[in-house]
């Protein structure tokens, strides 16, 4: 991006990979005048699997250094791999019985178990009712609003819009996260006790990158319930129609039976952290 007075016609730049220097030279097609482009940097991965940082420098604009270097640099996380395996997409759902907007999270979820049944798993996360986890409170100071949502713990988004406010935007995140590499494989299994009073739970991973410091990686548990039973607070009621501007003609399908609901009604909720 060009803040500048003067046009910018060509740059250069520089990637550094496992301590190796790449530099390229870019012309510009069009000049770029108080405006914008995307460009590509070629780059050579390397040879062996596993996570290297990656260094993106802006060296020179018009054949000359820059004389605004401090945000012409970039660092990212270059992932080698030889194989991948299928990645499960986790979503934690942040909602409370008390969030009047947070009927379009369960109807969200309602609906990424049916378009994604094996890659998609959903933990409702309360706060402020009921059914909260004491062990989430480290995490629910970190969320920024009702209903919120982080996705496999690196994007935090709308459960229901998704990064834009398309309706039952949360899907297009979902097909995009889903479509990532990735270098571990876990699984896990359980067993109920005879008298269903203790649960036995094997787990398994297995990565397909040299870990030279594996501590950075950590296995977190959750055991999730169904069925529990509680009034939820409703924006989407008719009756609320007068404050929210929403109508049966601008809903949604899968918004439609909360606007039939009252702005206060039972439900059941699953997969209750």
């Amino acid at each position: 991006t060009n803040y500048g007075s003067y046009p910018v016609v060509s740059f250069k730049t520089k990637v550094v990979i496992d301590d190796k220097e790449i530099i390229n030279e870019h012309q510009v097609d069009t000049t770029l005048n108080r405006g914008t482009i995307e460009f590509s940097i070629p780059t050579t991965t390397p040879a062996t699997h596993g996570r290297y940082l990656r260094d993106v420098q802006v060296i020179e604009v018009n054949d000359a250094a820059d004389g605004y270097p401090s945000d012409n640099q970039v660092e990212t996380q270059l992932l080698v791999l030889s194989e991948s395996y299928p990645r499960k997409v986790v979503m934690e759902e942040f909602t409370g019985t008390w969030c009047g907007w947070c009927p379009r999270g369960m109807a969200a979820i309602n609906k990424l178990q049916h378009d994604f049944p094996e890659d998609f798993i959903a933990i409702a996360v309360h706060s402020g009712d009921n059914f909260e986890a004491e062990t989430y409170a480290p995490v629910l100071g970190t969320v920024a609003g009702y209903p919120y949502a982080f996705i496999n713990r690196t994007i935090e988004a709308d459960p229901y819009h998704g990064l834009s406010q398309e309706d039952y935007g949360i899907k297009n995140l979902i097909e995009s996260v889903k479509a990532l590499p990735t270098e571990a494989q876990i699984g896990v299994s359980s067993k109920l006790s005879e008298d269903q009073k203790e649960i036995q739970i094997t787990s398994y991973s297995k990565f397909n990158v040299s870990m030279p410091d594996a501590s950075s990686y950590v296995i977190a548990y959750v055991l999730l319930e169904d069925k529990l039973m509680g009034m939820q607070t409703n924006y989407y009621s008719k009756s609320m129609s007068s404050q929210t501007g929403f109508t049966e003609a601008n809903l949604p399908a899968e918004l439609l039976p909360y606007y039939n609901s009252s702005s206060s009604f039972l439900a059941t909720y699953n997969d209750v952290a």
